[in-house]
């Protein structure tokens, strides 16, 4: 019996954006080793506007998309309150079906979901592979969003930088990243 590995991310088949196109392939190509299930989100993006089944198969891999809210985009509340249900659909999911022993890769898009797919991986016993696409609180700064020396700015950096520490290997794109994430993790780098 293969061992069981879940790919949670937002984006998943048919999506055709970067995230979804990779993490399709990822997960397909781990097909051949592991029995591959994924959990992901309707289509929103490049293919916003089709609805793809709750279930199915596609190169051998089990696809679950999650309930979630599906509010338009364009106002940032509505599209926090469409990744944030996501995430917490995602968690109870994670809770309900993840077995001691499983693996678990979680993107870090949306930002609420390695919080949540963390915790319910660490509650059920499973490995746990993070890959980082966007570090958080520090893209908020870049994008002047939030300034790095506010209280919610350092509140989101403990939130974090635990929830990255609580994962067990970590997954970066680049050298700066992995010094952004190093940082994160205390200079402790052996996660990457």
């Amino acid at each position: 019996m293969k061992p069981r590995l879940w790919v949670v991310s937002e984006l998943y088949y048919p999506e055709q954006t970067s995230t979804g196109y990779f993490l399709t392939r990822i997960a397909e190509g781990l097909a051949g080793n592991f029995e591959v299930r994924v959990l992901c989100g309707q289509p929103t993006y490049s293919e916003h506007g089709a609805r793809a089944r709750r279930r199915e198969r596609h190169g051998g891999v089990a696809i679950h998309r999650l309930r979630a809210t599906h509010f338009s985009k364009d106002r940032l509340a509505l599209r926090a309150l469409n990744l944030v249900t996501l995430s917490i659909s995602a968690f109870f999911h994670g809770l309900f079906h993840f077995r001691r022993g499983d693996r678990v890769l979680a993107v870090t898009n949306p930002p609420s979901m390695p919080i949540a797919i963390g915790l319910a991986a660490r509650l059920r016993g499973c490995r746990t592979i993070l890959l980082v696409h966007d570090v958080y609180p520090e893209v908020l700064a870049a994008a002047a969003t939030l300034r790095p020396d506010s209280f919610a700015y350092r509140a989101l950096a403990r939130l974090f930088g635990r929830t990255y520490r609580s994962f067990d290997r970590i997954v970066v794109l680049g050298r700066d990243m992995r010094e952004v994430v190093a940082r994160k993790l205390g200079g402790r780098d052996e996660k990457l």
